[in-house]
């Protein structure tokens, strides 16, 4: 199983304004450091989460029909585009959506067969399942308030911690952003 993402989202979830009043931070110089934060935190947050943040078209790939049924592997997902498969001619094939049916509350989100329907027949073949699928919160304004406070944290604190370690000190990531982050699935930092 393998996810791609195919399309990124646009924007981010924290402007450069914000971060800079977080950070007390009056003149434009370090602008360009503070966007590249933002960015870098939002992809950290989002790893470790398995929660996009923004609104993004991802890839589910499958060498097989998953026992018990598809399971997407992150969430919030808003709609699933397409299932496709190959089918045992060797042609992708698009599986109507009538025929299946997705529990998009669940997490995982999950694609089962739809009631008197069952999996379509494939060749075997590597990456012969295709799931796309749109996931993401929406826009930077429907993003949880908890998840971007936690965001202000870990980008305050690599702004002021450039290096991993420093004096023979090393510095970790704010507890209080690991705290924040726990209801969303954090598994390590």
């Amino acid at each position: 199983m393998s996810l791609t993402l195919i399309n990124a989202p646009v924007g981010e979830p924290l402007t450069v304004a914000e971060v800079k009043q977080h950070l007390r931070v009056d003149t434009d110089d370090q602008n360009a450091l503070i966007q590249r934060l933002i960015g870098a935190v939002r992809r950290k947050v989002e790893s470790e989460t398995a929660r996009p943040l923004l609104t993004q078209t991802w890839e589910w790939v499958a060498d097989r029909w998953p026992s018990g049924g598809i399971r997407l592997p992150m969430a919030p997902i808003a709609s699933i585009t397409n299932v496709k498969y190959v089918d045992s001619t060797g042609a992708l094939g698009t599986w109507s959506s009538s025929e299946w049916q997705a529990d998009l509350e669940s997490l995982p989100v999950r694609i089962v067969p739809a009631p008197g329907y069952c999996w379509p027949t494939l060749r075997q073949q590597l990456a012969a399942v295709r799931v796309r699928f749109v996931a993401g919160y929406g826009a930077a304004t429907a993003v949880p308030e908890d998840i971007k406070a936690a965001m202000l944290m870990i980008i305050g604190h690599l702004y002021e911690h450039r290096e991993d370690v420093s004096d023979f000190q090393v510095h970790q990531v704010p507890r209080a952003a690991e705290w924040l982050l726990a209801p969303y699935g954090l598994t390590t930092f």
